[in-house]
């Protein structure tokens, strides 16, 4: 896949899919991410468009990384497939039939 690719439409709602899906957080420093890394680099046969391959980064650590495989301070990044980040979730009033199951 070329640079020409990382310039398209599908690249950009890709991008900004993996920071909400990662909460912008960097998956080596925990600091805010603004970019995305291909944990197995492109150059290295790594998937452009697989969401299992990318991960939000900062722009330290993307640019330390290089076209390194790194897996940094988790041995994965943080997968949060179907489900949404805590912090998102809208809280559920609780049953009126808890307290019945409770006696």
């Amino acid at each position: 896949m070329s640079k020409k690719a990382l310039g398209t439409q599908k690249w950009k709602d890709l991008r900004l899919r993996v920071l909400a899906r990662d909460g912008r957080i960097c998956w080596v420093c925990q600091s805010e991410a603004t970019q995305v890394d291909h944990i197995v680099p492109r150059v290295k046969g790594g998937d452009m468009w697989d969401m299992d391959n990318l991960a939000a980064i900062c722009a330290k650590c993307n640019q330390r990384k290089g076209d390194r495989v790194f897996l940094g301070g988790q041995s994965t990044p943080p997968v949060f497939s179907g489900h949404s980040l805590p912090e998102t979730r809208v809280a559920q009033p609780l049953s009126p039939f808890s307290k019945a199951l409770e006696a």
